[in-house]
């Protein structure tokens, strides 16, 4: 009904508009109206009318339109954690003792799967020996057998560094098979050098593995 009423008061006001316009310009002798500018009435004629549309619209509010809904977030899938991958093992270094002098320094032994392990039970020269120029010697270097297997005659001694070299040889092997708890000496022929000073060689005992299991030095002084 609101709407009907609109219409008509808009048709009502477009009409007059046009009589206006159609009316006799050349009036008798009266002096003529003031002419209103049809512009102005025809912006002030839509004004009322969108001013009566924005009233009805405020009275009666169109429907509101609903706000999408969303489909509900996915949640991420849950990742089961990989097995912890087994922890690698390594020998412990463990040191197969030694007496004094010239095992007494020595670093620890190095621990094999076989678990061989020796003793130094004696030595010649001991520690610090005087000896002169250019003079030939045998270092000797007794070991027991501490392990849990027999030495074969694959096991050895040889030179790991120092500032005085072996006479012939700088490796000697084991002559026969040793044991456990027997002992051996091994005897390394040496020329002591000219020049005056102290002197030392490093060694190590292997075994058929080429693993290092004891650690041993000669240390020497020329005169």
């Amino acid at each position: 009904m609101t709407n009907k009423r609109t219409f008509l008061s808009f048709v009502i006001v477009i009409s007059l508009l046009i009589i206006s316009s159609c009316a006799p310009q050349n009036l008798p002798t009266e002096p003529p109206a003031p002419t209103e500018d049809i512009n102005l009435v025809r912006t002030q004629a839509a004004q009322t009318v969108v001013a009566q549309i924005t009233a009805e619209a405020l009275l009666n509010p169109s429907a509101t339109i609903p706000a999408p809904t969303l489909p509900p977030a996915t949640e991420a899938p849950t990742l089961t954690p990989l097995p912890a991958l087994p922890t690698a093992t390594s020998t412990k270094v463990v040191s197969s003792g030694g007496g004094g002098g010239g095992g007494g320094g020595a670093p620890a032994a190095t621990a094999t799967s076989y678990t061989d392990a020796a003793k130094l039970v004696d030595f010649w020269p001991p520690d610090g020996f005087k000896m002169s120029r250019g003079q030939d010697f045998d270092a000797k270097f007794t070991f027991k057998n501490t392990g849990k297997r027999t030495w074969t005659t694959d096991f050895y001694i040889r030179t790991n560094g120092g500032d005085m070299d072996p006479y012939y040889t700088d490796t000697v092997m084991v002559a026969e098979p040793v044991a456990v708890n027997d002992t051996y000496t091994f005897v390394v022929d040496y020329a002591a050098p000219y020049e005056p000073g102290i002197y030392r060689t490093y060694w190590k005992l292997v075994n058929d593995d080429a693993v290092t299991f004891y650690k041993f030095y000669i240390v020497i002084e020329v005169e």
